[in-house]
């Protein structure tokens, strides 16, 4: 799913642009040009001098989608730049249209570059979605998702590498295991398609942190970081929480509850941070329905 945190990217070229340049801001800043994916892959495409301001609020390496956002962002400012380049730009397109048309042009080159469709669909499409890939083409279902239910979401200081988080799941699973966490998945999505769009059915989503007990990755990523593993033992404790879990491969924990939440269970985990002296914030989010988007 697409939560409402932002990356933002300007680009500029030409008239008294001489240099290349970066400029970095937002609340968790990006890398500088070394280690800058859209910095590094707009170099290898634009050849002349250019100023790129990125502004970004999503937590670097934390399980909360920050590389398939830059991933994206590049793939979109180098298939404008082609399309200018082509005369294919209509002046006076408006940028609602240009968006749709670059978003579906990069998908299966973002999946193909990323390796997997999970994240770099709802980035590019926004809202909740299932999405798979069959012969290197990606495809994608939007699911509907209550309006009543708030993404809580706590990002500690620590950061997570993919590769480590990749290598320390095991290389064979449990027949049963698999059956498992299959049949929660079903059951899950079942309950969102059959259920969102009537607030009276509410009560069901409370039973969602049975169906979000997982078999094949969070306990061994939670090895990495057992305070966040603390942390989604006391959310799941509240009746007031539908569940709470590890968000991507972490370190950010994620709880669906209404507005208001437990205040005093997200203080207690919190605190489990906090007694690690480790530094963790807590945010409120909605699912983002625009993804990609050209201003």
């Amino acid at each position: 799913m697409a939560i409402n945190r932002y990356l933002k990217v300007k680009f500029e070229c030409g008239g008294d642009i001489k240099e290349y340049s970066l400029v970095r801001d937002g609340e968790f800043p990006v890398p500088a040009e070394a280690d800058n994916l859209i910095f590094k892959m707009l170099r290898q495409y634009f050849k002349k001098p250019f100023k790129l301001s990125v502004k970004n609020d999503i937590p670097l390496k934390r399980g909360l989608g920050s590389s398939s956002a830059a991933l994206v962002c590049a793939l979109g400012l180098i298939k404008i730049l082609e399309m200018e380049a082509a005369g294919e730009i209509n002046p006076e397109m408006d940028s609602a249209s240009l968006s749709e048309i670059v978003k579906h042009s990069i998908y299966n080159e973002a999946v193909a570059l990323e390796g997997h469709p999970d994240n770099v669909t709802p980035c590019l499409f926004g809202g909740f979605v299932t999405a798979r890939v069959d012969k290197k083409e990606g495809s994608f279902l939007n699911i509907p998702f209550p309006p009543f239910i708030k993404l809580h979401v706590i990002i500690p200081a620590l950061e997570t590498e993919t590769k480590m988080a990749r290598e320390i799941l095991p290389a064979n699973y449990r027949l049963a295991d698999a059956v498992k966490n299959l049949q929660n998945l079903s059951f899950m999505v079942a309950d969102f398609c059959l259920n969102s769009n009537n607030s009276e059915k509410k009560p069901i989503f409370y039973g969602l942190k049975n169906l979000f007990a997982d078999y094949l990755h969070q306990d061994y990523r939670l090895k990495l970081c057992p305070s966040c593993g603390d942390a989604i033992l006391v959310l799941n404790e509240s009746d007031k929480i539908m569940g709470a879990f590890l968000s991507g491969s972490g370190t950010s924990v994620c709880a669906l509850a209404d507005a208001e939440g437990d205040a005093d269970k997200f203080k207690n985990a919190l605190h489990i941070f906090k007694a690690q002296n480790i530094e963790a914030r807590y945010s409120i989010h909605d699912i983002e329905y625009n993804g990609l988007r050209i201003l």
